[in-house]
């Protein structure tokens, strides 16, 4: 039923995170919306002053030193609950038949890089969560060799899904066809 999302009063960028989840999860439901991008405005600079956290160079210059690494994998792990917040928000959303709009759904979590460090685009992890109506084969780790996979193969792989008949994203050597075993 679409409503007005329960955000809480906080102003604290939690609050504000948690409130995106859930109106981008409504806007969804509601069939205002079937895409949905986020990105944090502010994760060249993030402080995370919440978690008690301060990075001598800044996120940024932190994620390039790789240090200090305990408070970078704090970083990290609150970006992973975020997401999981906005697949809780969409595992709340009955549509029916026992279904929820997560399972209904794609949702991509992707970064520009695997080893933001360098900016090096080799190995670049992705997430794959809901089960696109029974499209998607889901609960499983899938690591392609190197020189098989690249992102845009991926895109390739999810425009099939969607049904288009695409066969191919991008320019370069690695930019037709699909990822083996997504489908």
């Amino acid at each position: 039923m679409c409503s007005k999302p329960t955000l809480g009063s906080g102003v604290d960028h939690p609050s504000r995170n948690s409130a995106q989840m859930q109106t981008a999860a409504m806007a969804m439901a509601c069939n205002l919306a079937q895409v949905v991008t986020i990105q944090d405005p502010r994760y060249a600079v993030q402080p995370f002053e919440w978690l008690g956290l301060s990075f001598p160079n800044g996120w940024h210059g932190s994620v390039h030193d790789r240090n200090p690494m305990p408070m970078l994998e704090k970083g990290f792990a609150w970006y992973a609950s975020a997401f999981k917040d906005l697949l809780d928000a969409m595992s709340a959303v009955d549509e029916g038949n026992g279904n929820s709009l997560l399972d209904n759904s794609l949702v991509v979590w992707i970064t520009e890089f695997g080893d933001a460090a360098v900016h090096n685009t080799k190995g670049i992890p992705v997430v794959l969560a809901g089960k696109l109506g029974g499209a998607l084969k889901t609960d499983r780790f899938i690591q392609f060799a190197s020189g098989v996979s690249s992102t845009n193969r991926l895109f390739v792989t999810i425009m099939n899904l969607f049904g288009l008949p695409d066969t191919s994203f991008g320019v370069g050597p690695l930019a037709t066809g699909t990822l083996p075993g997504i489908i």
